[in-house]
């Protein structure tokens, strides 16, 4: 896990100073933050009531705690920010006053224990993004054609092989309307890289002869089993094997295969 990234900012508001602990989490591309208003006595004493408590001899009041995320946290909708201060681009967010309140209260008034109450807020709310990608997560696209079984090809140069053009033009549109879908319906590349990261994945695959389409499904299973380090392996491959291996006995050729699954099962 990536470490965490950690800021304090302060901006001079009339009346008071807003401060901020913000965590930034690269791994989920996550940023949350506790924030309160720090009041001048002479706007205290006009407004009893924004003194929730006094912290290192200055009245304060919780503003909330916040969450921002580039990508939805609880299902499909519009993002909440188009240009969030925090993250710079779209942003989805959520946030408790309440626990903020909650935690000011018992608050020694050090930087160091806002940043650990924002970074335990950062690993529950990634764990409610888990859990909530294990039921919805999925990225759907349809590709309008057909792709061909293309293979990289032994270069003459080293013996090296390399993508001849149609194996790159083929790659390259794959991934175009795999994007394009992606940003469709709310998913995108996480700081960390890839959509669903090194998660463990569904994969299916739906060609229409009549149409010539081909409709491509990932769907987010669960987040990288423990010890699986050198365990992992191409499960494509695994099959082709098993495919090219009943040819001649059980069918054929397997292009006769019309319909065909492959599951890894851990534990």
């Amino acid at each position: 896990m990536t470490d965490m990234r950690r800021e304090k900012r302060i901006t001079y508001e009339k009346g008071c100073r807003r401060i901020r602990w913000i965590v930034y989490d690269p791994d989920s591309g996550l940023a949350c933050e506790f924030a309160i208003h720090e009041w001048d006595e002479d706007v205290v004493r006009q407004a009893p009531m924004l003194r929730d408590r006094t912290i290192n001899g200055k009245p304060c009041s919780a503003m909330g705690f916040e969450v921002h995320s580039p990508k939805p946290m609880y299902g499909d909708k519009e993002p909440d920010h188009e240009l969030c201060g925090t993250l710079m681009g779209p942003c989805w967010h959520d946030g408790s006053s309440l626990s903020a309140s909650e935690f000011l209260a018992r608050w020694g008034g050090s930087d160091e224990e806002a940043f650990r109450e924002v970074e335990h807020w950062v690993m529950l709310r990634k764990q409610d993004m888990e859990e909530a990608q294990g039921v919805t997560d999925s990225l759907t696209f349809t590709i309008p054609f057909i792709p061909l079984s293309l293979k990289n090809k032994k270069g003459l140069t080293y013996g090296r092989f390399y993508k001849p053009p149609e194996v790159r033009a083929q790659q390259n549109s794959i991934r175009a309307h795999a994007l394009d879908a992606a940003v469709d319906q709310g998913l995108r590349p996480t700081m960390a890289g890839s959509i669903f990261g090194d998660a463990d994945v569904r994969r299916e695959v739906v060609v229409d002869v009549d149409t010539a389409t081909t409709t491509v499904t990932i769907t987010w299973l669960r987040k990288k089993p423990k010890g699986m380090t050198g365990r992992r392996f191409d499960l494509d491959n695994v099959a082709a094997s098993i495919d090219d291996a009943l040819q001649g006995l059980v069918y054929d050729n397997d292009s006769q295969i019309s319909e065909c699954g492959s599951i890894r099962r851990v534990g």
